[in-house]
């Protein structure tokens, strides 16, 4: 389903509220109702001054315009540990699915085990396998670091398994397993028990099907087009199809500052 804003809307966005807990909440995310974000994909929920992306359920840490990013805070699975959450050591998987989804993991992730023989495997993501396993043989041996490829929407879990197999029910010694866009780099996997989450960064596009703030971006130019000669002006877009719609990817020329999604757009110092 597309979702299409009547003109009306949306009029008067510096009335939102654009912070929460301390965290900026740029257009297209927003706040306070529907006139403030683009779609309900991008409405974030200021929860005790906590930002939460309400359709994926996660944290927000940041949100970055010029990159088209951002960071939220995903579940660590452990098990063994004194803290221990989520019963076997299988964490909620973090759901970025669905029909108009602008979010998907960047390459930037790693999938992260930590402990004595200790396996993490992705679970839910096709068509790959991806894992890591740990070794008690020596303290650097007990982290295992793998890169994940960027990916299209889909559920992302982690799995957290005894080095001979199975899951850590039962198991003596604490791990750890979860996915993080953060280096890693501390053997000890209390530590990441104890703190329950992990940095993980989604890339996101912004949906041009929302044709009242597409005039904006006319403003732009288009680094798209075969054979397009690149000059200074105060904003830039690219543009592409992805999960079942047409997006934009814009940022402001260093003079420029602003947001190229706003309808003020970029502006000069």
């Amino acid at each position: 389903m597309l979702f299409i804003v009547g003109s009306s809307a949306r009029t008067h966005p510096d009335l939102c509220n654009r912070v929460c807990g301390g965290i900026e909440i740029p257009f297209p995310f927003g706040i306070d109702g529907n006139d403030c974000y683009l779609n309900p994909w991008y409405e974030v929920v200021c929860n005790s001054s906590v930002p939460f992306l309400s359709r994926i359920n996660r944290e927000v840490v940041n949100i970055s315009l010029q990159n088209g990013v951002l960071l939220i805070k995903d579940y660590v699975s452990s098990s063994g540990c004194s803290r221990s959450r989520q019963g076997p050591g299988n964490s909620q998987p973090l759901n970025i699915s669905g029909q108009g989804s602008p979010f998907f993991l960047t390459d930037t992730n790693h999938l992260v085990a930590v402990g004595c023989n200790t396996r993490a495997v992705m679970t839910d993501i096709q068509p790959q396998i991806i894992g890591c396993e740990t070794s008690c043989n020596e303290t650097n041996s007990r982290i295992c670091q793998t890169r994940i490829p960027e990916w299209q929407p889909q559920v992302a879990g982690v799995s957290l398994e005894n080095h001979e197999g199975g899951n850590t029910t039962g198991v003596g010694g604490c791990r750890a397993a979860f996915l993080t866009s953060e280096k890693v780099n501390v053997p000890e996997p209390e530590k990441f028990d104890a703190d329950g989450y992990a940095a993980v960064e989604l890339g996101w596009h912004y949906d041009t099907a929302s044709a009242p703030h597409v005039e904006s971006l006319s403003r732009c130019q288009n680094v798209t087009a075969m054979g397009a000669t690149i000059f200074n002006t105060s904003c830039y877009c690219s543009y592409g199809y992805f999960s079942g719609f047409s997006y934009a990817d814009c940022f402001c020329d260093s003079n420029y500052p602003g947001n190229p999604y706003h309808q003020d757009g970029c502006i000069r110092t």
